[in-house]
């Protein structure tokens, strides 16, 4: 069916304001006890602009949409018939979705200000060209567009085709929630003061930590919770709600897989790269054993579906950090990670037989949480440049260090039952300092903090 034909069905707000309470989305929104409002929802819209959000499928993208559309309908002097949805991935070619918004702009009967929201334009690589079209023929004045996907890296290549044509328009991440923003859901009346970066943990006294130690119970549930549920919104409600589904990750695994599909990848190598991925996972890997070990073929392909994967928020790999010169030793394996825990439980899929322990689960959620303060994350997870992980050598290994404008920020993860600051003797002695995780034990050095993960996650 033509693109122009489901413009109705897309947009019933233009036969009844009131529809959009009926939108699937809203509805699902509404029935779920999880009633996370991304701050994206203050997403400037009064302006003449071109807003690009990138993120994970399933990560609520779509829902974040609909519900800026309900926000705008419920504003009496926006007309209903001034916003336009459009679902990118139900389109053939952009000369179709050019067709159906200059359809938009032609009938629309008012001159006030023309909401446009263009859901999954990743999966047509050239949509900057009708918005090019679009702007050249003045119908960016008064406008705003925002414009959703999820591979970052296709997304930021798109935009750099329109350069000079996106007004105010700003670059925007949603990502699954992170521990403490599922904490919040769980737990609202914990009220925590987060920290902005990894070496303001330094600068905290044993005074700070009253509150955490006040809620470590609730901490450690919630993280227990927090390895099973992972951040994306519909896991978080069907564990809230008691819900048992019977294959929870296939649906999630299948549309990884028509992703890979529309790239014009092999959808396979995904089974395929599921178990030397959790084979390794924590331990270096370099591109040509893991092509050998997926029987890819080419060191290349496997780098290549590792980024494509990272840059759509799926896993991230973290390079050794050469600290003298604080860049990456390029020739030296790879950390592979999952970015959230519903992707380490979805590769599992492939290999019931398998299972990640929970200290490897623990270290993938951290270094996850570490890399949401890079700089770089916007542009994808395969041009991550500030989070390596460091190893000497005689093999010593530190498993994440971010640099920051203070200086490299060493993080050691020791999940496990007995932890003392002894375990930070690699980090002192080649670092000066460090950030110690361990399991549920606490204790302030002068140049080590030992934090419980929970109350690392919680803060971060």
């Amino acid at each position: 069916m033509a693109l122009i034909d489901l413009i109705f069905d897309m947009n019933p707000w233009w036969r009844d304001r009131q529809a959009i309470q009926q939108d699937k989305y809203i509805q699902a929104f509404e029935a779920s006890k999880i009633k996370w409002r991304p701050p994206l929802l203050k997403l400037p819209q009064k302006e003449d602009a071109l807003h690009i959000i990138k993120g994970p499928r399933q990560a609520g993208k779509t829902t974040l949409l609909k519900l800026l559309i309900k926000n705008l309908l419920a504003d009496k002097n926006v007309s209903e018939k001034d916003i336009l949805f459009l679902s990118i991935d139900a389109a053939r070619s952009v000369d179709e979705v050019l067709e159906v918004i200059l359809y938009f702009f032609k009938t629309a009967r008012t001159s006030n200000r023309k909401y446009l929201f263009l859901d999954e334009a990743s999966f047509l690589p050239e949509w900057p060209r009708g918005i090019k079209v679009l702007i050249d023929m003045g119908f960016d004045r008064n406008a705003t567009y925002v414009v959703t996907g999820s591979s970052a890296i296709d997304l930021k290549k798109s935009s750099e085709k329109l350069p000079g044509r996106r007004g105010k328009g700003s670059d925007f991440v949603l990502l699954p929630l992170s521990f403490g923003q599922f904490l919040s859901v769980l737990y609202p009346q914990i009220r925590l003061s987060p920290v902005d970066s990894i070496s303001q943990f330094f600068q905290k006294k044993e005074e700070d930590f009253l509150d955490l130690l006040m809620y470590k119970t609730e901490l450690d549930g919630a993280l227990h919770a927090y390895l099973q549920t992972g951040g994306f919104p519909s896991r978080i409600d069907a564990h809230l709600k008691g819900e048992l589904e019977e294959n929870p990750f296939m649906t999630f695994r299948a549309i990884i897989e028509g992703d890979l599909a529309r790239l014009n990848r092999n959808a396979s190598f995904l089974m395929h790269m599921a178990l030397p991925l959790l084979k390794h996972l924590g331990t270096p890997v370099d591109w040509k054993k893991l092509a050998v070990e997926t029987g890819m073929g080419s060191h290349h392909t496997a780098q290549d579906y590792i980024s494509i994967l990272s840059d759509s928020y799926i896993l991230y790999f973290l390079q050794a950090l050469d600290a003298n010169k604080n860049v990456p030793r390029l020739k030296k394996g790879k950390r592979i990670y999952p970015f959230d825990p519903v992707i380490s439980r979805l590769l599992m899929t492939y290999h019931p037989h398998l299972a990640i322990e929970d200290p490897a689960l623990v270290e993938a959620v951290v270094g996850s949480h570490v890399l949401r303060k890079s700089r770089f994350i916007n542009s994808g997870l395969s041009s991550t440049s500030d989070l390596f992980y460091w190893q000497s050598k005689a093999g010593k290994e530190i498993d994440f260090v971010f640099l920051a404008p203070e200086g490299p920020q060493p993080v050691e993860v020791k999940y496990q039952n007995r932890v003392t600051l002894r375990d930070s003797v690699t980090m002192i002695r080649h670092f000066d300092r460090g950030l110690l995780l361990s399991k549920k034990d606490f204790e302030v050095g002068s140049n080590v903090l030992m934090l419980p993960v929970s109350w690392f996650l919680a803060m971060i």
